[in-house]
């Protein structure tokens, strides 16, 4: 997969969700940077693999008021085997 696929994979993800909190991997920021969208990018501490997401979301919903409808999306990219993951969580204000 190459750049410019992830960028518009990730650029069409935000557009459809509107204000969205991007979650990933600190070595994943540049994708959604170049994506060009008004994302907050929250970063996953090193040392988690597969549960650094997850901890990261959990912290960021801890946090966020209930009064919030912003979506979360969560991405990580194996550029060794191409493959892209997204998971878009949209959250209902209370």
């Amino acid at each position: 997969m190459s750049t410019s696929d992830i960028v518009n994979l990730l650029r069409a993800e935000a557009e459809e969700a509107g204000d969205v909190t991007a979650i990933c991997r600190p070595a994943f920021a540049p994708y959604w940077a170049k994506a060009g969208v008004g994302a907050e990018v929250l970063p996953v501490p090193a040392g988690l693999p597969c549960t650094g997401l997850w901890a990261t979301l959990s912290e960021h919903c801890a946090r966020t008021p209930r009064t919030s409808d912003r979506k979360v999306v969560l991405a990580d990219y194996d550029p060794r085997l191409g493959y892209l993951s997204v998971c878009r969580l949209d959250t209902a204000a209370a």
